[in-house]
């Protein structure tokens, strides 16, 4: 049986290629940015605090002055009021300068919840500002973004409380 060589070489070198150029593309800061909000996204929606609170950095500071646990008590209180929740995104745009970052969406809620849950999502949902969410790369990883502030200036937390 005869081998041929040069075919099995090209063969893994264009391999190599495209495994090269998709690492490029997925653990880019930019990528990772975007991997980064889905997952507190996701996380919020499952009311997954642990995880929460592993995204947000250790220095959170929110318009409202509040910090890190804090504001995953708040979420924690607001978003406990719901059955099943979807938080969609819309508009969602985000720009990055070295290792701070700034992405901002409209965000909606869908679900199911109590009588406060559902004006909750009445109230949230008729917000016409975006949310602002400030990102810090915390190390050299593409991976390491940290939430580091929120913002949404039609809000007025006591109106939570």
């Amino acid at each position: 049986m005869v081998v041929d060589r040069t075919g099995f070489v090209r063969f893994v070198v264009a391999a190599g290629v495209v495994l090269l150029v998709w690492a490029f593309w997925e653990l880019s800061p930019g990528r990772q940015l975007e991997k980064a909000f889905t997952r507190l996204i996701t996380a919020a929606e499952n009311r997954d605090w642990k995880t929460v609170r592993a995204i947000v950095a250790d220095d959170y500071r929110d318009q409202w002055g509040f910090d890190r646990e804090e504001s995953v008590r708040l979420a924690s209180e607001v978003l406990g009021q719901f059955l099943a929740l979807k938080i969609d995104c819309e508009a969602l745009r985000s720009s990055r300068q070295g290792d701070a970052a700034l992405v901002e969406t409209r965000l909606r809620l869908r679900g199911r919840g109590n009588a406060v849950g559902e004006a909750l999502m009445q109230r949230a949902n008729d917000l016409q500002d975006d949310f602002r969410f400030a990102w810090r790369r915390e190390s050299w990883k593409p991976w390491s973004w940290k939430l580091v502030s929120l913002s949404q200036n039609e809000i007025d937390p006591t109106e939570f409380l």
